[in-house]
Formats: structure tokens, C-alpha cells, sequence
């Protein structure tokens, strides 16, 4: 009965649909996160084929040879073209049929690599001890050195094969979900202890009989045992759309043969692996479910515990994204409640730490962690009492004194900080951003041979106008004539169109800018889509309780027969396009900020936005700085106009489950399928979404794509959007005082 009744309370209210959203959400977002990775049916058959062809080469060398003479009658092909002045290059099916190729190869060489490596371990290790600077006696380095040698001698004999590893490395290298389950897990502690803590029934429990043993066992095996559940549920759900969307190796086969997994110390099959990634994930989960329990029990689900919650959180991530590779700073840098999650390093890789000069594989410590933080954390909730430390502690008289003069704004803020969990969703937001931009800063950017050469060719044409663009225009055509490739010609050729467009132009202050760059700021679809999908996820979540709180506690009648009914109303109007402020300005300040990182100041910021040819029509003559500038501008309008649209679907909507599925309904999912939609990926789903349902759900643009809020969009559409917004708004006031 036990078991029964505190499953029920898990599972009570708004907790069990905040998980299944949780679990869309979370399926949703990794299957927009493998689309631009995943094939055409004509580069799979043409990748099977090929590997058909090798295979019957017999050995791993002949096969190498195989793939570079096929190669090179492609790329001699290519450069007859080319010697000839020919304009047309490879045709499609020779383009790909070289791109396949290629990675056929790599997959070829990444088995020799490996099998040559496991050959020279012994030479190498033999060669390392033979510098003093390893050799030393009971030092770190030696000892390393040695057991690394002993660990992969049981590699030796493995037959390592070709094979596409893609699946598994995207697999294992997505973090969103761990954020996504920690999210889960949390709100699922909550629900047992907190709310028992909060309430005081937990003073009352652990004063009965099997209050302080019996039952605490129970509760904290009931939110493990549903922890393990929404693991296996949603890393099952990645594996799933992986294998269908990407592909795996074949099961049977040892994956030491793909680059990534050349270095795991012991024999893995793919099959292995899988079992491997989700039991450790699993039990990663149970340990922070283990160790949030401890806290918020310990703590009585106050804001104390959030609070310490949300230092655990955050400096894990810190620590694991931040710290260098070394062997002390992995300790700290794995081994807390974010890295803990990282099966790269913990199975697919091999890592010792430092710890007092003794090396210490990272995939055992990672597994006696698990254990200690399991076992210390279900014996502090049956040994010890909850704390009863307080902060910020008040005089109750004072407090009670002066109730009438709380701000009803600043109770609102605080009710969306703290009751609506404002707070850890704010964290989250900024913790997902730093997640997508950061590496955007640091890696260097993919770009196309004609991409590249524009970059080389623009340089000497910035700043250009008039005669002197006429000039660098000239200059240009005569050193075509020396070009050999045809990414030169197309290149010349963008440079021309735009240096034409600007002799045209009847404006003064124009001239030649880097376009390809100032594209990537202003035009960059994908990119203001997902930035606008992180916000939408946030603004809604958060909005929630608005109103469903005041309705779920039955204080709206209280509330409302009170004489500052009015002014409560306009208050949590007021908290609602606040909170959309600060999402907005997380996740555009971040998107901006990364770009300055980037790129730095880039030149003919100063220039007039007519020097774009998307601006031709732009009527003002703003410099291109100037209209960056009202970007910035437009992106909090658009989330404060979002803000007013959510307040009154939760005026309308007076349940929590209702305001989230109408939020879902009209904006998380038409912004999901216009991402599918705008990817390269070219298959019968993004075909459907381009060609029948972007028309239909064009209206998203008005929000996360800002020209088309200041070019595309008529004067009296914003009239229209006023008018009715107004008369909404004054409907749920009205409302809201009946």
C-alpha cells in the first residue's frame, strides 16, 4: 500500500504531464539535432555498393588501394576538365560517388591505424620509459605509462573492421538530454520530499512508527525506481531515432575500427556498447537522483535546497566545460553531476586520473562514485532528521506587521522566480546557450572552395566605391584569365554581381562589404529559428502559472474580490513581458556576443545598409550598425509581443495543461517543422514542409526572423495586431475581475 500511494503522489498533478513533455520535447529535439547528419537514399546505396566492391579485395591494404585508384581516375577527370578551361566539372553522381569514396577510405585507414597501434603499444611504452623524465621510480607518469600497457594488451588478436561510426558518435556527444533528464529528476524529487518538507507532514512522518525508516526506504526507491524509468524511456527514444534516422555499425562487429573508439581498453562490440552507454547513463541518473534526494530532504524542499541545487548544477557544468584535459583536473572535471553523464570519456575513450601519484582508470572511479553517493545518500534520508537551518530568518511579528504594504509587482517576480521555478529555468536557458555558441566561437568554420576564394578575392575590394570599385573590378577580370579552378570563377563571379550592384546604387555611403559575413549576422534562417525555439521552450514553461496558480490553490476568488484585483492583474502582466526580457536578452545577447567573439569588428559597419543588396528597398539611410543596432531592439519587442500573447492564452486557458499544449500547438511545434524544414537534409518530410506547410506557417517568421517584422511585413498588419491585442487584453481583465 505503501509503494502504491507514493507512486500516485509522484505521479499527481501537473508532475506526470511535465514529463511526457519532457520526453516530446526531449524526441523532438534530438531528431532536429540528426537530420542534417543523415544520408540520401542515393548516397546509401551507393555507399553499400561501394563497400561491396572492397570488400571483395579481400584484405584491409587492398582495399585502401582500391579506393585511391578509383579516387584518382575521378580526380584526374577533374583536373583534365579543369587544364582544358572547361566550365563544367564532375557530374552529381561523380561528386558523390568521390564523397563516398573518401569516407570508405577514412574507414580503411582508421582499421590500419588501429591495428598498427595495437602492434607498437610495447615498442612504445618500452620507449617512453627510456627518457628519465617517465622513469622515475614511483612517479606518476611510469606508473601510467605501465598500466596503460597492461590494459591494452587485451586488445591484442582483435579483428577491427570498417565500419560508419556517425550513429554512435552523434549518439553519445548529445548533452541536451542529460540537461533535460537532470530537469526531470529534480522535479521528480521534489515532488516527494519537497512537498512533504514544505507542508510540514514530514515533521509529522518521521514522528510515527516506520516514519523515519520504512517509509523514507519506500519514497526514495519509488523516485529512483521512476528515474530509471525516464532514463531508459528517453536514451532508448535517442537510440531509436538514431538507428533509423543515422545508423549503427553492425552489432556484431568491434567498433575499435572507428577512429573515436580506437582508444576503449577493452573488446566492445556495438551491441556492447549500447548496453554499455545506457546502463551508464542510467546509473549517472540515479546517482544525481540519489544525491538531490539527500539534499532536498535534508533541507526540507526549502529554497535552501534549490539553492544549493543550482550550485551543483551550474559549477558541474563549469567544471566540465571549462577545465583542461590533464590528469588531476579530470577529477574535478568528470567527476561531478554533469560530467558524470559523459560516456565519451568514461567508455568511449581511455582516461586515468592522478590521484596521489597512482593512476586510477576514470571508468572505475566513475563507478565507485556511483556506489559511495548511493549508499551515503539513502542512508542520510533513513539516519538523520531534516535540517532546520533557515535564511534570510525574519522576526514573524515584523513580517506579519507590515503585510499590507507588499509590492504586488515584487511578489509577482518573486512568485516566478521561486514558485514557478523562474530561477532554474533561467539557469538552464543560459547554461543551453553557453552549450550552442561557445564552440561556435572556438572551431574553425567549414566553408565551401567558393566560399573561401570570395573571402581572399573581397579583401582587396572593402571599402570600395565608385572608380576605385571599377578599378578593383577591372583588376579582377584580368587575373580570371589565369584561374584553374571553377570555384575561382564562381567566387569572380559573386564579387562582380555585388560590385555591379553598387555602382548602381544610387546612394552615397555605400560601398563593397564582406556580404558572406554580414549574411551570417542578419540572414542566418537556421540559426534565428533555433535561438527562437530556446526561447519559446523557456517563455512558455515559465508562464505556466500565471494565472493556473492562483486557480489550482483556489486564491482567485480571495484575489479578486480584493480592491487591488486591477492592479494584481497589470502586475503579472507586467512579470510576464519581464521574464520575456531576460530570456531574450540570454538568448540573443549570447547569439551576438559569440558573433563579436567570432568575428570581432567586422569592416563597413559604417557603411549605409543599402551596401546589402537584402536592403535595397530600406527607405532610411541607416549604416549597417545602425540597423544592428535596431535589431537588438526588435528581438526584445518581438519577445515582449510573444510575452502579451502567451498572458492571454493563459487567461484563456486556465489550466496548466491546457496553456502548455496551446503554447505547443501554436508555436513550439510550427517553429520545430520550419527547422526540419530549412535543413539541407532533402527527403519526403522536409519536402512537405517546404512546399505545403511553410506557407501556412509563415507567421513564425513575424517572431524569430526580424526582417521580416521590419521589411516583409505591412504597416497595417501591425494596426490590426495592436487592436486586437488591446481588446484581448482588456477581455481577460474584465475576466480576471468577474
Amino acid at each position: 500500500m505503501l509503494i502504491k500511494y507514493e507512486w500516485q503522489k509522484l505521479f499527481s498533478g501537473k508532475t506526470k504531464w511535465f514529463l511526457f513533455l519532457l520526453i516530446i520535447v526531449n524526441a523532438l529535439l534530438f531528431y532536429l539535432y540528426l537530420v542534417p547528419s543523415a544520408s540520401s537514399e542515393e548516397k546509401k546505396l551507393l555507399y553499400n555498393e561501394v563497400k561491396k566492391e572492397v570488400e571483395k579485395k579481400g584484405g584491409i591494404e587492398e582495399g585502401i588501394q582500391e579506393l585511391d585508384a578509383q579516387c584518382n581516375v575521378l580526380l584526374d577527370k577533374q583536373s583534365e576538365l579543369l587544364e582544358s578551361g572547361s566550365q563544367e566539372l564532375l557530374s552529381d553522381s561523380e561528386e558523390l560517388r568521390l564523397q563516398v569514396l573518401n569516407e570508405v577510405r577514412e574507414e580503411y585507414q582508421d582499421v590500419l591505424n588501429f591495428t598498427s597501434f595495437i602492434e607498437k603499444i610495447d615498442a612504445e611504452a618500452d620507449r617512453l620509459l627510456s627518457f628519465s623524465i617517465f622513469s622515475d621510480k614511483g612517479s606518476f607518469s611510469k606508473r601510467n605509462i605501465r598500466k596503460t600497457q597492461e590494459d591494452f594488451s587485451a586488445l591484442k588478436g582483435i579483428k577491427a573492421e570498417p565500419e560508419n561510426g556517425s550513429g554512435l558518435i552523434m549518439l553519445q556527444n548529445y548533452l541536451i538530454t542529460d540537461l533535460l533528464l537532470i530537469a526531470g529528476i529534480c522535479i521528480l524529487s521534489f515532488q516527494i520530499f519537497g512537498k512533504d518538507g514544505r507542508s510540514g507532514v514530514q515533521k509529522l512522518l518521521n514522528a510515527s512508527v516506520k516514519g523515519r525508516g520504512t517509509l523514507r526506504l519506500v519514497q526514495s526507491f519509488t523516485v529512483i525506481f521512476a528515474t530509471i524509468l525516464l532514463a531508459m524511456i528517453i536514451y532508448g527514444s535517442n537510440i531509436i531515432q538514431t538507428q533509423i534516422v543515422i545508423g549503427f555499425p553492425r552489432m556484431e562487429v568491434d567498433i575499435h575500427g572507428i577512429a573515436e573508439y580506437r582508444n576503449i581498453a577493452f573488446p566492445c562490440t556495438t551491441k556492447e556498447y549500447l548496453i554499455l552507454f545506457s546502463a551508464w547513463k542510467t546509473g549517472a541518473a540515479v546517482t544525481v537522483c540519489t544525491l538531490f534526494q539527500g539534499i532536498i530532504y535534508r533541507f526540507s524542499g526549502s529554497k535552501f535546497s534549490w539553492l544549493i541545487l543550482g550550485i551543483l548544477i551550474g559549477s558541474g557544468f563549469l567544471l566540465w566545460f571549462y577545465l583542461p584535459e590533464n590528469p588531476i583536473s579530470k577529477i574535478f572535471r568528470y567527476l561531478n553531476v554533469i560530467g558524470i553523464f559523459d560516456t565519451a570519456e568514461f567508455i568511449g575513450d581511455y582516461q586515468n586520473l592522478n590521484l596521489f601519484t597512482i593512476p586510477v582508470g576514470l571508468l572505475e572511479a566513475g563507478k565507485v562514485l556511483m556506489l559511495a553517493v548511493f549508499v551515503i545518500g539513502i542512508l542520510s534520508i533513513i539516519l538523520f532528521a531534516p535540517s532546520t537551518i533557515t535564511i534570510f530568518r525574519k522576526n514573524r511579528q515584523r513580517k506579519n506587521r507590515n503585510i499590507r504594504t507588499v509590492n504586488v509587482f515584487l511578489y509577482e517576480g518573486y512568485k516566478w522566480v521561486w514558485i514557478q521555478k523562474g530561477g532554474i529555468i533561467l539557469l538552464l536557458l543560459t547554461a543551453m546557450v553557453i552549450y550552442i555558441e561557445v564552440p561556435e566561437i572556438s572551431k574553425d568554420e567549414i566553408i565551401t572552395r567558393t566560399d573561401y576564394h570570395y573571402e581572399q578575392m573581397a579583401k582587396s575590394f572593402i571599402g570600395k566605391s565608385d572608380k576605385d570599385l571599377e578599378a578593383a573590378v577591372a583588376d579582377l577580370e584580368d587575373e580570371s584569365k589565369t584561374f584553374i579552378d571553377s570555384a575561382q570563377y564562381e567566387a569572380a563571379e559573386q564579387v562582380t554581381k555585388q560590385a555591379e550592384y553598387i555602382l548602381e546604387l544610387d546612394c552615397e555611403n555605400a560601398a563593397f562589404v564582406n556580404q558572406r559575413v554580414w549574411n551570417h549576422i542578419f540572414f542566418d534562417k537556421d540559426k534565428e529559428l533555433t535561438h527562437f525555439m530556446l526561447f519559446l521552450l523557456a517563455a512558455v514553461f515559465s508562464m505556466s502559472g500565471i494565472f493556473q496558480y492562483e486557480t489550482s490553490s483556489r486564491m482567485k476568488v480571495l484575489l479578486c474580490s480584493s480592491l487591488k484585483r486591477r492592479k494584481i492583474f497589470w502586475s503579472k502582466f507586467g512579470t510576464a513581458c519581464l521574464e520575456c526580457c531576460f530570456y531574450s536578452g540570454i538568448v540573443w545577447g549570447g547569439f551576438y556576443t559569440a558573433l563579436y567573439m567570432k568575428y570581432g569588428e567586422v569592416p563597413g559597419a559604417g557603411y549605409s545598409v543599402k551596401s546589402l543588396e537584402q536592403f535595397s528597398d530600406v527607405q532610411s539611410n541607416l549604416s549597417i550598425g545602425e540597423m544592428l543596432g535596431g535589431v537588438i531592439i526588435q528581438r526584445l519587442a518581438a519577445g515582449i509581443a510573444l510575452a502579451v500573447i502567451l498572458f492571454i492564452f493563459s487567461g484563456i486557458f486556465l489550466t496548466t495543461i491546457q496553456f502548455v499544449a496551446a503554447g505547443v500547438i501554436a508555436f513550439i511545434l510550427p517553429t520545430a517543422l520550419l527547422i526540419v524544414g530549412n535543413m539541407d537534409s532533402v527527403n519526403s518530410l522536409t519536402s512537405l514542409i517546404r512546399f505545403n506547410l511553410e506557407p501556412i506557417l509563415s507567421y513564425i517568421y513575424a517572431f524569430s526572423s526580424w526582417t521580416s517584422m521590419i521589411i516583409k511585413i505591412p504597416v497595417y498588419v501591425y494596426i490590426v495586431f495592436v487592436i486586437t491585442v488591446g481588446a484581448a487584453l482588456w477581455r481577460c481583465e474584465k475576466n480576471w475581475r468577474k
